[in-house]
């Protein structure tokens, strides 16, 4: 689920970069793109039950007052109403960016020990078997493929039991893919 969690996060994070170059481009609609970014970010992680999305919300509620007029005590109180928004909105989208790559960095974490286990496991594997990777490309089958060969590797037995109960599927695939595409890059 981490893994999941994270892609999704990775993508709200880059289409994040279209919402920055609107303020560039054409600052009369970043107020309402970074409004429609933060509605498509919630609708893309609301399903995963994250409490970023109560942050998420209570952004677009902070930006609504924003657009009502009630400027934040940290923005400056000189410039237009719209200069005020914009780097109140600015100041918004700041605080989002932060907390997402904080979820990234939190998760990247988290599977550093199970890539490190799979990574040793891998490593032991190719001493038992050193054709195991032959022909095997960084895909679903591959790291289906690897699993399987690691299952039946009696030496690996107990490192296998022990991802394969502190780690969902997903991310036990997740964190085998990475390894395995590196070990195939090298």
């Amino acid at each position: 689920m981490q893994a999941l969690i994270r892609e999704k996060t990775m993508v709200c994070l880059a289409s994040l970069v279209e919402v920055a170059n609107t303020y560039r481009k054409d600052s009369t609609r970043f107020v309402a793109a970074y409004f429609r970014w933060l509605e498509q970010t919630e609708e893309s992680l609301a399903p995963l039950r994250l409490p970023l999305v109560a942050t998420v919300q209570s952004q677009k509620t902070q930006l609504l007052a924003i657009e009502d007029g009630l400027i934040p005590p940290h923005v400056q109180a000189d410039g237009s109403l719209r200069k005020r928004q914009r780097a109140a909105t600015a100041a918004l989208m700041d605080t989002m960016v932060q907390l997402l790559q904080d979820k990234v960095t939190a998760i990247d974490r988290a599977l550093e020990e199970p890539k490190e286990k799979l990574a040793q496991s891998l490593a032991l594997l190719l001493t038992q078997k050193p054709t195991a990777l032959d022909g095997l490309k960084a895909d679903n089958a591959g790291v289906d493929a690897v699993w399987a060969l690691m299952k039946t590797t009696p030496e690996l037995a107990a490192i296998v039991n022990y991802l394969s109960a502190k780690l969902p599927h997903t991310d036990r695939e997740y964190a085998l893919f990475e390894v395995l595409s590196n070990s195939l890059s090298e």
